[in-house]
């Protein structure tokens, strides 16, 4: 391996993980010439990995736009059967207490309707 191509590693492991340029060009100042030509090599390909880079970055905000698409649609089909539930809470409640009115009204009319027949009965 040559000088060119540590440095060369050692810059394109640097721009993955977090370069500290100045202690690579510190650590190389004495061989500016193999340096220079890293340097360059990793210019060249930073400029296609940076193309791809960004087109990546397109295909996920792509994925991005149409998952917050599909999540708004999914938010107003929850909102649409939030207020369906309501409405049939409502109308259950409703039926609960013309149930409740129904079975009072029963009893009353059950209650009458005995008092009634033993009037009935004692009248025979």
């Amino acid at each position: 391996m040559t000088v060119t191509d540590e440095i060369h590693r050692e810059l394109m492991e640097g721009l993955r993980t977090g370069l500290d340029y100045d202690r690579v060009r510190l650590k190389w100042e004495k061989s500016k010439g193999p340096f220079y030509n890293a340097l360059q090599m990793v210019f060249a390909e930073a400029g296609s990995e940076l193309g791809i880079l960004s087109s990546q970055e397109r295909v996920l905000q792509e994925k991005i736009a149409a998952t917050k698409k599909r999540l708004d649609g999914l938010a107003g089909e929850q909102r649409k059967t939030e207020a369906e539930v309501e409405a049939r809470r409502k109308e259950a409640d409703s039926l609960d207490q013309k149930a409740t009115a129904v079975r009072q009204q029963t009893e009353k009319l059950g209650a009458e309707l005995s008092a009634r027949a033993d009037v009935l009965g004692e009248v025979r």
